[in-house]
């Protein structure tokens, strides 16, 4: 009876398709499947850290709050490379996110 609420024969659609673009974009970049992990920010509400191949240094940022959350990045972050919220900003260095949000920028 555990399974009953499940929605089978029913896929979530957007769901698959953020997996495959998360995937995609894993698949692109070397720094984020061999680079190691080094802790740039964290805190009760946000983590960042870097990934890095030796070629390309990229940074994955967090919000794990409710609430909005903005992070100061020492660093030349240039553009956003994916975001799971469209009103996510990266601006000068200082990365705003919307609850839940996370990004990926070079």
């Amino acid at each position: 009876e555990a399974r009953l609420p499940m929605p089978w024969g029913t896929p979530d659609t957007d769901l698959l398709d953020f997996y495959r673009s998360l995937i995609a974009l894993r698949n692109a970049e070397s720094a984020l499947r061999n680079g190691p992990r080094q802790t740039l920010h964290a805190d009760e509400h946000t983590l960042a850290y870097l990934r890095s191949d030796g070629q390309r240094k990229l940074v994955v940022v967090l919000n794990l709050s409710d609430q909005p959350q903005s992070v100061t990045l020492a660093g030349e972050w240039q553009s956003l490379l994916f975001t799971t919220d469209p009103a996510a900003v990266l601006q000068s260095g200082k990365i705003y996110l919307p609850p839940l949000a996370g990004l990926i920028a070079v």
